[in-house]
């Protein structure tokens, strides 16, 4: 480490002034050592070779690249690493890049990191704007804390498979990135990674991730589906949170904690800290089997509303994350939960083969929206509580609606009576509107409608909207 210092304006001035109000000795000294500080440049670096700064490890006699002086800002245009560097007639192997080494380098625009380097250090390329993509070889085994934070011009990214973790704010601010693929070796997502990633649209998280950090993902406004991997058993608090275009969520069985945050002493739940952002879902999957302890998914007292809203077995204890689907699958055991909202339900799939009776839904769900129950399981289903009340039970072959289905694009189909499937293919006309209890009616209404033909026969239709 070099200090060199160079006056910035003369402080002859402050001694007179000290003399002249009778400061004492030891507050001139004080004083005029403050302004030597002042006016001080830190040299980072033990020794220069080709334009590049670099420190010696004594310990290990290896050298580490750095910055020239704590203003930063070292480094402009191409630059080329190299796996060692010779001084004064001694060559050292470059293991790694310093902290801060490229901070502010705004004119950087592309670097080759050899494969001799193993750590990235904390803040290393800090607001690059204009380094627009790297590739991390795969010695590397970490990268620090910031490490390419507020890098806005950095499109693409490669992480080798022998990076284990990505460190906190690692690519937080990184808007022009549009898409990572986090390698199999990586088990957790550190707190703010991809933070205001605006533009990444896909990220693939591997089975190897245990955990995702609080503000992991936050932000990140073009996002629009994620599937969390079946080895994920915790996700912190604003892990997705102001994702407002994330419109289809996975989780997978695995999944034990959702929200909170991380303190000293361990895990610490709290609704104050959900992990997701209420807005409407298209897809909302909650794995069969799975089994969550303590969930705060969106802000409490919000309501998410789903079109496909998939209910595992086990997906019992969401009591605080309300959600108003429109569609919504019973994976397996179920019974009414508060958090439900039933009012724009259209239709109900439960895969239940052996259905056990429940506490009961709405009258108004009763009424108005069919249930639709595995082929052969009909007469079980009207002999139970809480199932028997419905008005319309339909059998229907189950085998496809899976979650995984579902979530690749299986659009659910069945048999129900529509008004179009009423007057297709035939010569009759539709003459009147009933309620269920046969009050006639100027229009249909959603729900179960009793229509007059003109041949003189009556069916039920199901209106869904």
């Amino acid at each position: 480490m070099r200090i060199k210092s160079f006056t910035q304006f003369p402080c002859k001035r402050f001694t007179d002034l000290i003399s002249r109000d009778s400061f004492n000795v030891v507050k001139k000294n004080l004083l005029s050592l403050l302004c030597l500080l002042s006016s001080t440049y830190i040299y980072a670096y033990d020794f220069e070779v080709d334009g590049i700064y670099y420190g010696y490890n004594t310990t290990n006699m290896t050298a580490y690249v750095t910055y020239e002086t704590t203003s930063y800002n070292s480094y402009s245009g191409d630059i080329v690493i190299p796996a060692t560097v010779t001084y004064n007639g001694k060559t050292l192997d470059v293991v790694s890049i310093g902290i801060s080494a490229f901070k502010g380098c705004t004119s950087l625009t592309s670097i080759k990191i050899p494969n001799s380097v193993t750590s990235i250090g904390s803040s290393a390329f800090r607001g690059c704007a204009n380094l627009s993509s790297i590739s991390i070889p795969n010695s590397v085994t970490s990268i620090g804390r910031y490490a390419f934070i507020y890098c806005s011009g950095l499109s693409s990214i490669s992480i080798p498979n022998s990076v284990t973790s990505i460190s906190s704010s690692a690519f937080e601010g990184c808007t022009s990135l549009t898409s990572i693929k986090i390698p199999n070796s990586v088990t957790s997502i550190g707190s703010s990674a991809f933070k205001g990633c605006t533009s990444l649209t896909s990220i693939n998280i591997p089975n190897s991730v245990t955990s995702i950090g609080s503000s992991a993902f936050k932000g990140c406004t073009s996002l629009t589906s994620i599937k969390i991997p079946n080895s994920v058993t915790i996700i912190y608090g604003d892990a997705f949170a102001s994702c407002n275009n994330l419109v289809r969520i996975y989780f997978p069985k695995s999944v034990e904690l959702i929200g909170g945050y991380s303190s000293s002493g361990g895990y610490v739940f709290s609704s104050e800290y959900p992990a997701f952002t209420s807005t409407k879902k298209n897809v909302l999957i909650f794995e069969d089997g799975i089994k969550i302890t303590k969930s705060s998914i969106w802000e409490y007292g919000k309501v998410a509303y789903v079109d496909t809203l998939y209910y595992g077995d086990g997906a019992a204890d969401f009591y605080n994350d309300l959600m108003r689907p429109k569609i919504l699958i019973v994976g397996g055991v179920y019974h009414v939960h508060t958090n439900i909202k039933e009012d724009s339900l259209q239709a109900i799939y439960s895969r239940i083969t052996e259905p056990e009776a429940i506490s009961k839904f709405e009258s108004s769900t009763y009424l108005n929206v069919p249930l639709y129950v595995p082929t052969g399981t009909k007469s079980l289903y009207e002999s139970l509580y809480g199932w028997k009340q419905f008005f319309q039970i339909i059998e229907m072959d189950m085998s496809n609606v899976t979650p995984e289905n579902l979530w690749a694009g299986y659009k659910l189909t069945s048999s129900t009576t529509s008004i179009d499937d009423v007057l297709e293919n035939t010569n009759v006309e539709l003459k009147a509107y009933y309620s269920i209890d046969g009050k006639k009616l100027s229009a249909p209404q959603k729900g179960i409608n009793i229509v007059k033909m003109s041949d003189g026969t009556s069916k039920k239709i199901f209106v869904q909207e």
